[in-house]
């Protein structure tokens, strides 16, 4: 998948994030296969739909780095990422899910 299929899904126009996108599509395409236990997986829709909201949902936090914000008193909270765990949120994941398959132990 490449960033300009990203960036299309996603409406995107800005050249911005493009250097972040190139190094998570492959990560997030590897992360699929694992996900679904299929080293195989063709890339369809639902998979591009699974890389690129994916993006959006790491970058949303991992490029602003800021959660919630205020003035007065001036607070900021910054985000709390969940890279590492292993986890998205089930929207997300469930474009994979049609996909996955047995483990066998």
């Amino acid at each position: 998948m490449t960033v300009t299929e990203v960036k299309g899904l996603l409406n995107e126009s800005s050249t911005t994030y493009d250097d972040f996108y190139e190094t998570l599509i492959p990560e997030l395409e590897a992360y699929a296969r694992e996900y679904t236990n299929d080293e195989d997986l063709p890339f369809t829709t639902a998979v591009k739909l699974f890389v690129a909201k994916a993006c959006e949902w790491l970058g949303r936090d991992i490029i602003s780095g800021v959660k919630e914000e205020a003035l007065g008193d001036y607070r900021v909270a910054y985000a709390e990422t969940q890279i590492g765990t292993g986890t998205f949120p089930k929207d997300v994941l469930a474009y994979l899910n049609i996909h996955r398959r047995v483990r066998w132990g």
